[in-house]
């Protein structure tokens, strides 16, 4: 069988031939190539000369330019089906070479493409290239026109180079193919993320048209320490069976995220994800790492089953929460014309939370809960319910600022007190509420002023503790009023 096998391959390695340019006509005339024949599948077009080749009906070959041609190939409206590489290259210093692939027409490559120095390939129209190995246009020209470029590798190991060129629309789509981008890409055209895996390689990949982009089941775009940058106009949907992955001084612009089912976003270090719409998690595989999402320039809805690690508002716009969230790190409603809306949802802060516009508390609750950090609450910020049940916590108030409650619940234990303080451990900070009784237990306060009507009740026999400066607050029960020989009649 091996001896058969050698036999087939030496019969078909000498049956290939190579071809040479030698005159202006169609690629499948013998006169074009010197007469003798012309390419077909499997032989090797070499391009020489000053000619025009035209395809007029389509064709085959391994094709491979290396002479010198200053000429033209035009695929006219047909395909041709490059079994190994393309190598699109001249040693000419003054002449271009170029390739010419019209709407509708189509080229194969199941190998690598290379254009080189002086080289052009020139789409017109809706014409299509598929490119099956690796592939650099890097030191040529590639015009895209409405072109759709597809990476359709099979193996892992290929490589894109682009150089300055843009493309148009690009499809990735390759059943175990990968991808590294060697410089950045840039495509102002539809993406389809079809199979495969795409790595950014530390590079920009810029991707400007408005459209949702829905990973397919059994993609992984792998933005690393890149940049997956759509100028906030395409929205990603990671799927069941989709994968991204994003680690330090990696970041996404997007317009709306939508992670569902059960596909996996795993971030790690502090990356950097922006987003101009709704931010939609249902995904159990969604993992933030120390990333910050955070909703820029547009409005939208934040809804998670999963925890964010820091979230942030800014720059203009008004988001609703649509689910209870949990933020382990910092929340921060930035400075500009930002509102947040609570509506009637939890939201419970690890870190800090920081006010610098307008909090809409809604009838919603907000918790501070991680005793393994420090809160920061700044900016004068009026909340529905406050609540800390976390022993051991510490909560600093901005100082001079006014904090505004319908229900205050801090809750310790003995041992463990949370405490109140200002941030700066001087001055004082104001807690407000118009009207009832807030109770609290195991609470060490300081620099603290409670106003607004209600009653602030911190007794010492609940275990709190009176840490000075502090106006307002009950520390002491009243004094009893029970006398007992009222009950004898005397």
């Amino acid at each position: 069988m091996r001896t058969l096998a050698l036999l087939l391959c030496l019969t078909a390695l000498a049956s290939a031939t190579v071809y040479t340019s030698a005159a202006t006509g169609d690629f499948k005339g013998d006169s074009t190539w010197g007469g003798g024949g012309h390419p077909v599948a499997g032989d090797t077009a070499v391009f020489s000369g000053a000619w025009t080749v035209t395809l007029t009906a389509n064709g085959a070959c391994a094709m491979c330019s290396s002479a010198v041609f200053t000429g033209t190939f035009a695929l006219t409206t047909y395909k041709l089906n490059v079994s190994g590489n393309l190598r699109w290259l001249t040693n000419s210093d003054t002449a271009f070479m170029t390739l010419g692939v019209s709407a509708d027409s189509g080229l194969v490559v199941v190998g690598n493409v290379t254009v080189g120095a002086r080289g052009k390939v020139t789409c017109s129209g809706a014409s299509k290239i598929s490119c099956a190995g690796s592939w650099d246009v890097s030191a040529g020209t590639f015009t895209k026109s409405t072109s759709t470029v597809t990476f359709n590798a099979t193996s892992s190991g290929k490589t894109v180079k682009s150089g300055s060129n843009e493309y148009y629309n690009v499809t990735w789509n390759g059943s175990g193919g990968e991808w590294t981008l060697q410089d950045d890409f840039v495509q102002t055209g539809v993406s389809a993320f079809t199979l495969g895996t795409l790595i950014l390689n530390g590079k920009y990949y810029r991707a400007y048209y408005a459209q949702t982009v829905t990973l397919g089941s059994g993609f992984t775009l792998n933005v690393g320490t890149g940049s997956y940058n759509t100028n906030h106009q395409m929205n990603l949907t990671v799927p069941t069976g989709a994968t991204v992955t994003i680690s330090a001084w990696g970041d996404m612009y997007v317009g709306h995220l939508t992670i569902s089912g059960t596909g996996t976003f795993t971030a790690t270090g502090v990356a950097f994800i922006v987003v101009v719409g709704n931010v939609s998690i249902t995904s159990p595989n969604f993992t933030a790492g120390t990333s910050t999402i955070a909703n820029r320039w547009g409005a939208g809805t934040v809804s998670s089953t999963q925890p964010l690690y820091n979230y942030t508002i800014e720059y203009g716009v008004a988001i609703t929460l649509g689910s209870n969230l949990t933020v382990q790190n910092t929340f921060t409603v930035g400075t500009g014309g930002n509102s947040f809306s609570a509506g009637s949802y939890t939201l419970t802060v690890g870190g800090n939370f920081a006010n610098g516009d307008v909090f809409n508390a809604g009838t919603g609750t907000v918790i501070f809960n991680d005793a393994t950090k420090t809160t920061t609450v700044s900016g004068t910020t009026t909340f529905y319910n406050l609540q800390c049940l976390t022993p051991g916590k510490t909560v600093k108030f901005e100082a001079g600022q006014t904090f505004t409650v319908t229900s205050f619940d801090f809750t310790g234990t003995a041992g463990n007190l949370i405490l109140l303080d200002t941030d700066t451990g001087a001055s004082t900070f104001t807690l407000s509420d118009a009207t009832g009784t807030n109770q609290v237990e195991y609470c060490d306060i300081h620099r603290s002023a409670a106003t607004g009507g209600a009653a602030w009740l911190a007794y010492t026999v609940d275990g709190n503790v009176d840490g000075g400066s502090n106006t307002g607050w009950l520390f002491a029960p009243p004094a009893s009023t029970f006398n007992p020989l009222l009950l004898s009649g005397d």
